[in-house]
């Protein structure tokens, strides 16, 4: 199994990006990714939330190198009922990446690096047709970064602004990083199983608001 540092630079070589263009991705110092890739430190929980947000990775495989790389949840996008492979248009200083974003793409950019230096959309284009697949362009440091352009194999083209639907995806996601950043603490994962119970269940509502009342007690008697 692959150590943290060389899974963090498979992930940058997957995505085609430097060193600087995931510092300014994910708003962190050009020094700490550097060190992060060389094995000098390892990001805490936080930072692992936003790489596995940013690009959509799977968390479990980022700190355990377990399952596929990328999530699998997302490896379909419903736009008008149409069933799409992800990727990811982003623009760095005036230079233009598609990254994967499904792992049942990871292989098939390979290949296609220089195609999609030269010319992004015609690449895309073509690729969309081998596959026969819908793929769905999510746009990142461009005018458009609020949209998402689905392409078809018929050459057919739509542009959506993002909805609800994907914003509750993003919420979906940051949630489960935080339960996994708290795995290890069987009381704080029995609380947030009682609020999530809560949500459906009078039993369980009245079970939180008496926890919630002895936290209060607690904090007021710390103070």
């Amino acid at each position: 199994m692959l150590e943290f540092k060389l899974r963090y630079r498979e992930l940058r070589k997957t995505l085609g990006i430097t060193l600087r263009e995931m510092s300014s991705d994910l708003s962190i110092p050009l020094s700490s990714i550097s060190k992060y890739e060389q094995g000098l430190i390892k990001p805490g929980v936080e930072i692992l939330s936003r790489i596995a947000k940013a690009y959509k990775v799977n968390l479990n495989w980022l700190i355990t190198g377990e399952g596929p790389m990328f999530l699998l949840q997302n490896e379909l996008l419903m736009i008008g009922g149409t069933d799409a492979l992800r990727v990811r248009y982003a623009k760095y200083e005036d230079k233009v990446k598609i990254h994967p974003l499904s792992n049942e793409l990871v292989d098939e950019f390979k290949p296609l690096k220089k195609d999609f230096a030269k010319n992004p959309v015609e690449t895309l284009k073509k690729l969309v047709k081998k596959l026969n697949k819908p793929i769905c362009v999510e746009f990142s440091g461009t005018d458009n970064q609020d949209s998402l352009k689905l392409y078809f194999p018929d050459g057919k083209i739509e542009t959506h602004i993002k909805d609800e639907t994907i914003k509750k995806s993003d919420v979906f996601n940051d949630l489960r990083s935080k339960i996994v950043s708290i795995s290890d603490d069987n009381n704080k994962l029995d609380f947030v199983n009682t609020a999530i119970d809560a949500l459906g269940s009078k039993s369980s509502f009245f079970q939180l608001k008496t926890l919630m009342q002895g936290m209060e007690i607690i904090v007021k008697e710390r103070a």
